[in-house]
């Protein structure tokens, strides 16, 4: 790629570099090094693919700004790799892949490339909608990384050097848990993989930099998947069953990370559901550490855990009421009442907690004004206890949770709505309120929802 950059970044803890590894993997994150090195599963692939004798992974970077790659490690061009392993979570990064293969000298369309390099789509967009990128791709893997993906890289250290050899490598390939080879196998019968023992594979920080949301973190998994079931949740529909790592294998993970930092990122989907969590906080503020949570989840909440937040100099708390009524939330499969909010709101108070930050959606399905008039009125008693400020999201249906078939409301349905809760919201100096972008959103909804037709369609038409 003739723009191509090498980054100038601090960091520690990087791999090593191997002179005899077969394999040369580009490992692209589709967006900025500081949102890749904030992301947990991108070093975690850094990792399991660098711990491996005939690999040597790369990294590489995309400034949305100015369209451009950057690598920590390598100024040479993708078409130079055997692998181009693309990492992507959220659809708005999608057309940026497109973007980054055009500009690659490679080959666009999978059917017309000879048998290197192979590209690898990997995150977990693919485990609602595999099919988007499938023109494109030789490989989707659907799932956690740590169930397939040595197998897979023992396939692909073949290195085919033919096209005949690339179909039967790929054939090989369509039988392992997780993969979808296009034209080899369909995404429907493609069961996401899952890692049943999470302490088999921990997950943690291994690469430090500065230049991350993180500086100065480390960050712990400590669950997968969500035991609540929200209707509208991608997690409880693509990561399979809650799954928590044990008191031990935290433990273990906090000594390692004791040893280059006393600040503890603690990861999951709601921290509060790990079943061990007041003792891990002990633990963690016995060892002279401070740490802070990714999310919680209000019910669920202990005063153990908001006293300890507190200790670590977290003064803000967020819980995610999604819908301002009971009625609607429990259309989302949401059973939190407005009594144990607000019992909780007034429980982080009582420990030393200063701020409250709750997470609301609009254009949810059987939305009324009584609804968006709740929002109105639980931020608004939420502030008499603490000094709130109100996230307001836009619903975005997603493939294979249950409200995957409900009709998004327009841009004019979701202007009108953020409109008239601007007008009625009593704004000033105990509460505020932040709005999603409407454009992005519908954006984000098309992306999400399209066949696999749709990109190659762009491309044809150079419309991307």
């Amino acid at each position: 790629m003739s723009n191509l950059q090498k980054a100038p970044v601090r960091e520690i803890n990087t791999v090593t570099r191997k002179k005899n590894a077969r394999l040369r993997v580009a490992l692209i994150f589709p967006n900025s090094y500081y949102l890749g090195m904030s992301n947990l599963g991108l070093q975690t692939l850094y990792y399991l693919l660098n711990r491996r004798e005939d690999v040597v992974c790369d990294r590489f970077f995309r400034d949305p700004r100015y369209r451009r790659l950057s690598s920590p490690e390598s100024r040479s061009s993708l078409k130079s790799y055997d692998i181009l392993a693309f990492s992507v979570s959220f659809e708005l990064d999608l057309p940026a892949v497109l973007d980054i293969l055009r500009n690659s000298e490679i080959p666009m369309i999978a059917a017309s490339r000879q048998a290197m390099p192979l590209v690898l789509l990997g995150g977990i967009i693919n485990s609602f909608n595999p099919r988007v990128m499938s023109p494109f791709c030789d490989l989707i893997y659907t799932g956690e990384a740590e169930v397939s993906l040595d197998p897979l890289f023992d396939l692909l250290a073949a290195k085919p050097n033919s096209r005949s050899e690339k179909r039967s490598l790929l054939e090989k390939a369509a039988v392992l848990p997780g993969v979808f080879v296009p034209g080899y196998n369909r995404p429907e019968d493609v069961k996401p993989a899952c890692l049943c023992n999470l302490d088999q594979s921990p997950v943690f920080t291994r690469v430090f930099t500065p230049e991350t949301e993180f500086a100065d973190t480390f960050l712990i998994e400590m669950s997968r998947g969500c035991p609540w079931g929200c209707a509208f949740c991608v997690t409880t529909a693509c990561c399979g069953k809650f799954r928590c790592r044990s008191l031990e294998g935290m433990l273990s993970s906090l000594e390692i990370g004791l040893k280059y930092t006393n600040k503890i990122g603690l990861v999951s989907a709601a921290v509060s559901d790990f079943p061990y969590i007041d003792s891990l906080v002990e633990r963690i503020l016995a060892a002279g550490a401070r740490f802070s949570v990714s999310s919680l989840r209000a019910e669920s909440v202990s005063a153990v855990l908001l006293k300890g937040l507190v200790q670590s100099g977290q003064k803000t708390v967020t819980f995610a009421p999604e819908a301002g009524t009971e009625r609607l939330r429990a259309k989302l499969n949401k059973s939190l009442s407005d009594k144990v909010l607000l019992e909780k709101i007034a429980l982080a108070k009582g420990h030393g907690v200063e701020r409250v930050r709750l997470y609301f959606m609009i254009g949810l399905p059987e939305e009324e004004e009584v609804d968006l008039r709740g929002i109105v009125s639980l931020g608004e008693t939420a502030s008499r206890i603490l000094p709130s400020r109100l996230n307001i999201g836009i619903f975005v249906p997603k493939p294979k949770t249950p409200l995957a078939d409900c009709v998004m409301n327009d841009r004019p349905q979701l202007l009108r709505k953020i409109k008239f809760l601007q007008k009625i919201l009593p704004l000033g100096p105990r509460l505020k309120a932040d709005f999603a972008s409407v454009r992005q959103a519908v954006q984000e909804h098309r992306l999400a929802h399209v066949g696999d037709d749709f990109y190659l369609k762009s491309f044809e038409s150079e419309k991307f």
